[in-house]
C-alpha cells in the first residue's frame, strides 16, 4: 500500500476475531485475548512493515484491562501498543461518537479519556457528540498543564503523519 501511495491503518487493536457482535449496535467483551496473546501477531507484522496508524477497538478485554473498553485503557494503548510493540504513529479511536459501546459515556469524557490513555485521533461519526468532545477537550488543556501537552504530543503526531503524507497545506 505504501508502493501505492497510500497510508496504511491496522485496526482494531487487539482484535475483534474473539468477539462476538459489533461495537456499533452492543457491547464487545473479550475474555480470551492477553497482551502476549498470538493472536497480536498480525498487529506486530504491521507495526514492523510502518503501518501509520493504528485504530483502537471499542470492545473490553477482560485479560488485559478489566476496567477499561481499549480506546480508553492506557494498558492497551501505551503500554502494548506504544511499549512492547513500539508503534510510533498515530493511534485513532474507532467512532467514539455514536456506538452502542460508549452510549453510557459523556461524550467529553470519551474524548479526554481517549486522550489521557494515550490516543491521538478521535472519530465521530456525527456532529453533536463532535462538537461536545471538542469543547470538553479545550476546557480540561486550557485548565490542567499536563493534559495540555498531551493534546499537543497528539497534534505533533498526527500533522507528522500528514506531512509523511503530503498532506499540509504549506
Amino acid at each position: 500500500m505504501h508502493q501505492s501511495g497510500i497510508a496504511v491503518s491496522l485496526k482494531h487493536f487487539p482484535g475483534l476475531g474473539r468477539v462476538a457482535g459489533n461495537t456499533d449496535f452492543t457491547t464487545a467483551t473479550d475474555t480470551t485475548t492477553t497482551a502476549n496473546d498470538p493472536y497480536l501477531q498480525s498487529f506486530k507484522q504491521g507495526i514492523s512493515a510502518s503501518a501509520d496508524f493504528v485504530m483502537v477497538a471499542l470492545a473490553r478485554y477482560t485479560r488485559i484491562d478489566p476496567n477499561h473498553l481499549a480506546a480508553f485503557s492506557p494498558l492497551v494503548m501505551t503500554q502494548m501498543l506504544r511499549g512492547t510493540m513500539g508503534f510510533n504513529g498515530v493511534i485513532i479511536s474507532d467512532d467514539l461518537g455514536d456506538t452502542a459501546a460508549v452510549a453510557a459515556i459523556p461524550p467529553g469524557t470519551r474524548a479526554i479519556d481517549f486522550l489521557s490513555a494515550g490516543g491521538d485521533m478521535i472519530i465521530s461519526k456525527t456532529s453533536p457528540p463532535a462538537h461536545a468532545m471538542v469543547l470538553a477537550i479545550r476546557a480540561r488543556a486550557a485548565a490542567d498543564a499536563s493534559f495540555r501537552q498531551r493534546v499537543d504530543d497528539a497534534a505533533l503526531r498526527i500533522l507528522r503523519a500528514k506531512q509523511a503524507w503530503a498532506l499540509l497545506p504549506c
